[in-house]
């Protein structure tokens, strides 16, 4: 009997210990989606201005032409 309560006690650690690395994980993972989320948006902005300049740009080389 006592081996058995032993080794409840022992898996029971486990299980507790899996949990808490499983909720580690999971903040983690939230933090990164937040981390992409910004990175997304970033990007999208980057690419309007980009996308402003090449208007620009061929404005200037439209005037240049003429």
């Amino acid at each position: 009997m006592h081996s058995y309560t032993q080794s409840a006690s022992k898996s029971d650690q486990v299980v507790r210990e899996l949990q808490n690395h499983e909720q580690d994980l999971m903040e983690a993972l939230g933090a990164k989606d937040s981390q992409l989320a910004i990175l997304r948006v970033r990007l999208e902005e980057a690419d309007r201005e980009l996308q402003g300049k090449q208007k620009y740009v061929e404005e200037l080389l439209g005037d240049k032409n003429r």
